[in-house]
C-alpha cells in the first residue's frame, strides 16, 4: 500500500555549467502526487519549494507553460527523477513515526550525496530540522 510506503527521491538538474545539481526529498504520501505538486508549482510558479524556485529563477531552464504536452517533454528533458529508497512503515504506529523517519533517512541522502546548499546542491535546509520533537 503506497500509504505504508515512504519515498525518498533524487532529482539531479542537468542544465549547469559545471555538471548537475541535485536535490533530495521525501514524501509521506504516493510518489506520484508529490511529483505532480512539483511540476504544477514549476508551471505555475509557486515558490513552495527550492525546485520550483530554482526552475523559475534561473532562465536556462526557460520551460514553455503551454500546451502541457509541450511543458511535460521540456521538464522531463532537464530534470532526472530516481526514486532510490523504499521505507517499509509497517512497524510504525503514527503518521509522526512514518514522518520522523522519512526525515531522518532524507537527511541522510542530503549529507551522503552532498545536496545541501553547502556543497553546491539545492537543499537549502537539512531534514533533521523538520523534525517535530
Amino acid at each position: 500500500s503506497s500509504s505504508m510506503v515512504d519515498f525518498i527521491w533524487k532529482q539531479w538538474y542537468q542544465r549547469r555549467v559545471r555538471g548537475r545539481r541535485a536535490s533530495v526529498g521525501s514524501t509521506v504520501n504516493n510518489f506520484k502526487t508529490r511529483w505532480q505538486n512539483h511540476k504544477s508549482h514549476i508551471k505555475k510558479a509557486v515558490r513552495s519549494c527550492e525546485i520550483s524556485c530554482h526552475f523559475n529563477d534561473n532562465q536556462f531552464h526557460n520551460l514553455t507553460k503551454e500546451p502541457l504536452k509541450t511543458f511535460d517533454n521540456e521538464l522531463s528533458d532537464q530534470i532526472e527523477v530516481i526514486i532510490f529508497e523504499k521505507l517499509d512503515f509497517s512497524k510504525c504506529l503514527t503518521f509522526e513515526d512514518r514522518s520522523r523517519i522519512a526525515k531522518e533517512r532524507e537527511s541522510y541522502w542530503q549529507n551522503e550525496l552532498m545536496t545541501l546548499t553547502d556543497f553546491g546542491g539545492l537543499n537549502k535546509r537539512s531534514a533533521l530540522n523538520e523534525i517535530k520533537n
